[in-house]
């Protein structure tokens, strides 16, 4: 299903707004934000649960999402020379397991972030505790954070959530 407004309360588009056509979503791809939302499982409401949307524009935003409709990891890709890259990971983490909460109410924050260049860093943000910490890193091998902008309705490359955002400052470490 596609929109270029996804509202994670109600798990519709925006507003009062249809869902788009697959050949409105088509003909705007690469001109203006299409957002592309998993329904390979609907509510008996009609309303997707969706385990992830992919909003594309110059590069992409994909969030994963649970069953509440929560944001639990987000990655972003940023267009570089032609080709795109995975320069945002985000994992989210919530007071507790049984709602609906928006990524500003999640008590920790840990996110990844790389540069082409090699620079990277990691930010842990405890809202709980109040606390936030980062710290950097150099000559970090990016060279699999690499993909080419896929095709429209070529999603799967870019729906695998991946490593975690702690995970992956692992291997940073010299």
């Amino acid at each position: 299903m596609f929109t270029d407004f996804y509202n994670d309360w109600t798990g519709r588009p925006g507003g009062d707004l249809p869902w788009m056509s697959e050949e409105e979503a088509r003909a705007r791809y690469g001109k203006s934000v299409v957002i592309a939302v998993d329904a390979a499982s609907v509510g008996p409401d009609g309303i997707p649960q969706p385990r992830w949307l992919v909003a594309v524009s110059r590069g992409a935003i994909v969030e994963f999402l649970d069953e509440h409709r929560r944001t639990w990891r987000r990655i972003d890709w940023e267009p570089v020379d032609g080709r795109w890259f995975r320069q945002y990971v985000a994992d989210y983490f919530y007071p507790t397991d049984d709602r609906h909460y928006r990524v500003s109410e999640a008590e920790l924050k840990v996110e990844a972030r790389a540069r082409p260049d090699g620079t990277a860093y990691l930010t842990v943000l405890d809202r709980a505790a109040g606390q936030r910490s980062e710290t950097e890193f150099h000559d970090v091998d990016v060279s699999t954070f690499w993909a080419d902008p896929p095709a429209f309705d070529e999603w799967e490359p870019f729906t695998d959530p991946g490593d975690a955002a702690s995970h992956l400052s692992q291997d940073w470490i010299a």
